[in-house]
């Protein structure tokens, strides 16, 4: 760019720049302060050595300046759209432009993304996703933000098409692409625009569905359709899809034959196995808890879990209506209320059944630790016997921090119990998994920082990979990234797992590319001496010109 073209571009601000002072948005010193700092800015980047540090200085002066431009709204009282409202998105808009073309920064397409939801922009918003899926068209997540966003069925699909084409193998973009083809159904139900047994409903769902498993990484991959089929399942009742479903369920049934795979467990055979059992069965009562412990355990993977939260609660109904019911589907049945955070419902439900069974020795136990946990959790105190848990009971532990969260508890009182958990933690996969739901739990209910402050004990002693993954991602987000504090990260991870995870490795790599400092060729020749078999992840780098 030469200086004619920035001295236009900085005319142009002007004219913009008057248009606030006259809303009274900015004085005229205000103005010339602007205006010097935006030439000073422009003139930087006409260089012909420009930094992507250089374009952030420029962009984090501009959000500065609209966040500033939004208080002074608000302060004026005014909620009548004007022309100052664009008085400093439009350059922010260009400058996220140039950064994700010229550097392919994909922090920065997400930044951009953000933003422009953030502040409505509708036509800014389509373009971000045109961009994002143009230039990182491997990333599945900017295909179904992009296809979300769309309210038109066909340009929804269009999308989801484009997307297949590029990543046919990938089973998340399948089962969504089905999955927003079984919704639309239901929408056309509901503006009673199609009758709920029409066979067109269930036409392009299933049609997709044939078209996943032609696909030759897919053809083989029964738990891929088994996930096709719960998806059927849970639209069976609201679109009368049961041709479709019953046909991949014999499809399942009879490969599943075929391989004679005795490890996969199956949604059909499964649950035409418990059904069987209850219809056959002496004792209806354990035949039942086996059948809602399966449709719980189905529950904790469902993204669905609205649904199935109401799925289970009327299995719960008709186990009762049948008289079927026992002290141990009343446990079940108030662990339930507690994932779903009915605390209370839970309580005076564990009333009500201490009063059914009276004798059950089984249920006394389970209301008496249960409830003294619950009555400690609401009055703020941690139960005396907990601290003295030995080190293999560190699941209760998580499990009583969950508790914590889902009734509200203050986030120092959860920290400060956190700590304790630090102590007995192992590297043991099941309490790894535990730990990182815990840090989901507190990022949802608390956010980033509080996540941060939990990650930061645990680094202390031993954080599990998805927790120290999760934690990179934030601090690469942050409008102004602490390279030496992501170095660090990822050299700890490294030190943990580098001999194993190959997507750890994958990150770094890439974060020193878009860092540029010429640490991505030392990045690149230490993970192929870490790692037990580096031949993926060469795969993976061969193609770029960063080594």
């Amino acid at each position: 760019m030469n200086s004619d073209q920035v001295q236009e571009r900085i005319e142009g601000f002007i004219q913009k720049l008057k248009g606030g002072v006259v809303e009274g948005l900015i004085n005229r010193e205000e103005m010339k302060s602007i205006l010097k700092k935006r030439n000073d800015f422009e003139y930087s980047l006409a260089r012909n050595q420009v930094t992507l540090e250089d374009y952030q200085l420029y962009l984090t002066y501009e959000l500065q300046l609209e966040k500033l431009r939004k208080k002074r709204r608000e302060r004026l009282l005014s909620s009548n759209a004007s022309h100052s409202d664009n008085l400093f998105i439009e350059n922010i808009i260009r400058l996220y432009k140039i950064i994700v073309q010229k550097y392919r920064n994909v922090e920065k397409i997400r930044e951009q993304i953000e933003f422009c939801k953030a502040n409505k922009l509708t036509k800014q918003l389509r373009e971000a996703f045109q961009a994002a899926i143009t230039l990182f068209p491997r990333r599945e997540e900017f295909w179904l933000e992009a296809a979300n966003f769309e309210s038109a069925p066909e340009a929804k699909r269009t999308i989801y098409q484009r997307a297949l084409r590029m990543n046919s193998e990938s089973k998340l973009l399948w089962l969504e692409f089905c999955k927003s083809q079984l919704k639309f159904g239901t929408s056309l139900i509901k503006k009673k625009m199609k009758e709920k047994g029409d066979p067109t409903i269930q036409k392009v769902p299933f049609v997709i569905f044939k078209q996943a498993i032609q696909v030759a990484k897919l053809s083989q991959d029964l738990q891929f359709k088994i996930q096709f089929l719960q998806l059927f399942e849970e639209y069976s009742k609201k679109l009368n899809v049961e041709d479709s479903k019953n046909e991949i369920e014999s499809l399942i049934k009879n490969e599943s034959d075929l391989t004679s795979n005795s490890s996969i467990s199956g949604l059909v055979d499964k649950r035409d196995h418990l059904e069987k059992v209850i219809q056959s069965s002496q004792d209806k009562s354990n035949a039942y808890r086996e059948f809602v412990a399966y449709y719980l355990s189905k529950m904790s993977t469902d993204k669905e879990a609205i649904e199935s939260s109401e799925r289970i609660l009327k299995l719960f109904e008709d186990i009762e209506q049948k008289g079927e019911w026992s002290p141990q589907l009343s446990i079940q049945f108030i662990d339930f209320l507690i994932g779903l955070g009915e605390i209370q419902k839970a309580i005076q439900e564990l009333e009500k059944v201490s009063e059914s069974y009276p004798s059950s020795i089984e249920f006394w136990k389970y209301k008496t630790s249960l409830r003294a946990r619950l009555l400690a959790l609401l009055e703020h105190k941690v139960d005396p016997v907990i601290p003295k848990l030995k080190k293999a009971d560190v699941e209760v532990w998580l499990r009583l921090l969950e508790y914590s969260i889902i009734i509200g508890l203050p986030f120092q009182t959860i920290f400060e119990n956190f700590q304790r958990v630090m102590l007995l933690f192992s590297k043991n996969s099941k309490e790894q998994n535990g730990l990182v739901r815990l840090a989901d739990m507190v990022h949802t209910r608390f956010g980033e920082e509080a996540f941060k402050s939990i990650c930061e004990c645990a680094l202390k002693h031993t954080i599990p990979l998805p927790m120290l993954m999760k934690w990179i991602v934030y601090e690469r987000q942050h409008p102004s990234p602490s390279k030496k504090t992501i170095r660090k990260l990822f050299e700890k991870g490294c030190s943990e797992w580098g001999k194993s995870s190959e997507d750890l490795w994958i990150e770094y790599w890439q974060f020193e590319n878009e860092a540029n400092d010429g640490q991505s060729g030392n990045i690149y020749w230490k993970a192929k001496r870490t790692l037990s078999n580096p031949t993926k992840f060469i795969q993976r780098t061969v193609n770029t010109n960063h080594i």
